[in-house]
């Protein structure tokens, strides 16, 4: 549902296929309980999310083991309040990188990102410019003095 008043935001707002588009903002977890989970192939798209840390927001990614992430979050403004955390699960995705989030503008930031997945992954959540990025770390990191 699209949220136009900030008392609506209660729930869960789970998209693991297909498109959510929502001509309004969309504002999650203010006065109710408030997580965003995005699935695979999911995509939401808002002129503005806002993550209110009122109960603890959260925004949840979750990858398929052999293609990844083909959606992800496009927002022209993404607000995020001190206390929202970030989690992205790999489950068995060990392929290449991926913007998780296209924001042309973002304020704030994440307190806690946590990235998990299976066997031996080694993966990092980047703030860009653009939003948020998945790199998958690969190959050897030398530092010459």
């Amino acid at each position: 549902k699209c949220v136009a008043n900030l008392h609506d935001a209660e729930g869960v707002l789970r998209v693991t296929g297909g498109s959510f588009v929502c001509t309004k903002r969309v504002v999650v977890g203010s006065d109710g309980s408030g997580t965003v989970e995005i699935g695979p192939a999911g995509v939401l798209t808002a002129p503005t999310l806002v993550l209110s840390n009122q109960t603890a927001s959260a925004l949840n990614f979750k990858a398929d083991a052999t293609r990844g992430f083909t959606g992800g979050l496009t927002v022209t403004n993404l607000v995020i309040a001190s206390g929202v955390t970030l989690n992205v699960d790999l489950g068995g995705y060990a392929g290449h990188s991926v913007s998780l989030i296209r924001a042309a503008s973002v304020e704030g930031d994440f307190a806690a990102v946590n990235v998990t997945g299976q066997g031996d992954v080694d993966a990092l959540v980047r703030k860009t410019p653009s939003g948020y990025r998945l790199s998958m770390l690969r190959g050897a990191l030398l530092l010459v003095r």
